[in-house]
């Protein structure tokens, strides 16, 4: 059974909030956030069983695979266990023989004690429902007009109580705000140091290696770093990441990523490998942008397959690609045979083994994907893009950031909002830099 060791930062937050209608815990990657959260609300359902709880975070997802799963883990600690000493989404008068608070139990977890705890996401949100104290995690992405919609559920008692865990708010002013402005909100704020204890070995090291220096003081160090009026991929340097050492290799398989707007249809083409002197390297070597005035009666896919193979014909013999891109992609396709999709006519057309097929199920979140490749040209041994990449080149210099942290692509009229061939690159170095994703 798994024991928990509270860190400093933690006690102080579980303590401190005793006596605030809201407070807020913000903290580092793998700080012990939703630890302490799920600390706090047990506490509150051993000691306030008479009052209607609230457990939420801002997504269904989140929910389910963070915040409930880490729950869990602190109730199975302390000898908890579901179905012997509570219950989720039935009524608790045929278990524990108490009548319920709640007229309708989906969400509801109800313990042995008499204590009743709802659970939502901000997506689903709550209506006519009371509580008395309440735990919102993972909140710092929540729009705060729906944050506001749970604080007026917050009635259930005399004195009621709410706790957040968040990480600094990255693209969200009014959650800033409330952390560093005039009229903060009560706070402990905790980085990864402060939890080393209970981490592995080295992991901090790792990802001073591995995050380039915003995120780091960001998701680390938990420091105010506003990301705002940066460029998508802030941490591409001309000098630094092109090169006309990136070029053809004959020798070399070839990493294709591809991107399905049709107009222009676009791909990426790359070479993978170490120095002698066991450094690493990524080398962008050639683009493809397709429109209809080049295909001549083909379909794109043909079209994008035979350029493909007319730029690189050493590799066409023994279909030494790696192919990834658009997620999007997976679905049926319009101009594809009923049960093909286009993939699976790449797949067909380049004749290469599913193997070597890297397409994700669906597309990385734009934040996440965005962390990743500012990471990777901030840290990777050596990432070069070859001068006549001149697409790929001007979407890494010139493509905004939206304020929650997207792809700015505004009007497709623009040519530097198009953003495909950066979409090719997302792709790209999310399909095979897995270890750049730290969570």
């Amino acid at each position: 059974m798994k024991k928990f060791e509270l860190n400093h930062k933690q006690h102080q937050t579980l303590i401190a909030s005793e006596t605030e209608r809201l407070y807020a815990y913000v903290g580092g990657i793998r700080s012990g956030k939703t630890i302490t959260g799920a600390h706090w609300a047990l506490h509150n359902i051993i000691h306030q069983p008479e009052i209607k709880g609230g457990i939420f975070s801002n997504t269904v997802s989140q929910l389910n695979t963070a915040t409930l799963s880490e729950f869990i883990g602190v109730l199975e600690a302390y000898g908890l266990l579901k179905g012997e000493h509570y219950v989720a989404n039935k009524d608790p008068e045929r278990y524990f023989g108490y009548k319920s608070k709640f007229e309708k139990h989906n969400g509801v977890w109800s313990f042995m004690n008499g204590a009743q705890v709802i659970t939502f996401s901000i997506e689903t949100m709550i209506r006519g429902i009371e509580l008395g104290w309440c735990w919102g995690d993972e909140v710092q992405d929540a729009a705060i007009d729906s944050l506001n919609i749970v604080m007026g559920r917050m009635s259930g008692a005399k004195f009621p109580r709410t706790l957040w865990t968040m990480t600094p708010p990255m693209d969200n002013p009014e959650i800033d705000e409330l952390i560093w402005g005039e009229k903060q909100i009560a706070h402990t704020i905790g980085t990864t140091y402060d939890n080393k204890s209970n981490l592995p070995e080295g992991y901090i090291e790792q990802l001073e290696k591995t995050y380039d220096s915003l995120t780091f003081k960001r998701e680390v160090l938990a420091n105010r770093v506003t990301m705002s009026g940066l460029n998508w991929l802030y941490s591409f340097d001309r000098q630094k990441h092109v090169g006309g050492k990136a070029t053809y290799d004959t020798t070399m398989p070839v990493y294709v990523s591809i991107d399905f707007n049709n107009n222009p249809f676009t791909a990426i083409l790359a070479h993978r490998g170490r120095h002698q002197d066991g450094k690493q390297f990524i080398h962008y070597f050639d683009e493809i942008t397709l429109t209809a005035d080049h295909i001549h009666g083909k379909t794109f896919i043909e079209a994008m397959v035979e350029e493909i193979f007319r730029r690189t014909p050493a590799q066409v013999q023994n279909r030494l690609y790696f192919v990834t891109g658009d997620a999007s992609g997976r679905q049926q396709s319009v101009i594809a045979k009923v049960g093909q999709n286009m993939w699976s006519e790449i797949v067909d057309r380049m004749r290469i083994s599913t193997n070597n097929l890297l397409v994700p199920r669906s597309n990385p979140p734009h934040q996440e994907s965005r962390r990743l490749c500012n990471s990777i040209f901030s840290n990777y041994d050596e990432i070069l893009i070859n001068p006549k990449c001149k697409v790929l080149i001007r979407d890494c210099e010139f493509v905004k950031a939206l304020p929650d942290g997207g792809v700015d692509k505004g009007s497709r009229a623009k040519v530097d909002k198009r953003a495909d061939a950066l979409d090719c690159l997302r792709y790209d170095l999310h399909a095979n830099n897995k270890q750049f994703i730290f969570r």
